[in-house]
């Protein structure tokens, strides 16, 4: 769970159905959106969280005991716009990708993982419109 703040908290669950407290994973900016996937093909969970403050999305590769690490960033489309991330295998290569959304459906970008933590964009995947063209219809 995120928060505007940038806490980044976990919570655990018991098997019955009851979540625990775990504590303050990260310290970001702001936690906009958060997703998860095996990003090192490691076995172990990792997270992405776009932050709306500093404009970028971070990537948290787990140790499979609960604790994530801090390990690249990289800058989202444009400011001022909330992000949302999801994650897919979106080249059937085995390996997980992001798909990058705002506010504005049309448009999106993909990054395709590299199977080590880091991602590419794939602008022939991608639907990115300039947000200072108009076209009169």
């Amino acid at each position: 769970m995120g928060d505007a703040g940038g806490a980044l908290l976990e919570f655990l669950g018991d098997g019955r159905g009851n979540m625990t407290a775990a504590g303050n994973v990260a310290a970001l900016g702001s936690v906009a959106s958060i997703a998860s996937g095996d990003f090192n093909r490691d076995g172990k969970l990792d997270l992405v969280i776009s932050d709306f403050r500093s404009n970028s999305a971070a990537i948290l590769l787990g140790a499979g005991d609960g604790s994530f690490r801090l390990t690249w960033s990289f800058e989202l489309p444009r400011r001022g716009s909330e992000f949302r991330i999801a994650t897919a295998d979106f080249n059937n290569d085995g390996i997980a990708d992001l798909v990058i959304t705002s506010e504005d459906e049309s448009n999106y970008e993909v990054m395709l993982g590299n199977g080590n933590g880091t991602f590419a964009y794939a602008p022939e995947l991608s639907h990115l419109r300039d947000p200072y063209s108009y076209c009169p219809s």
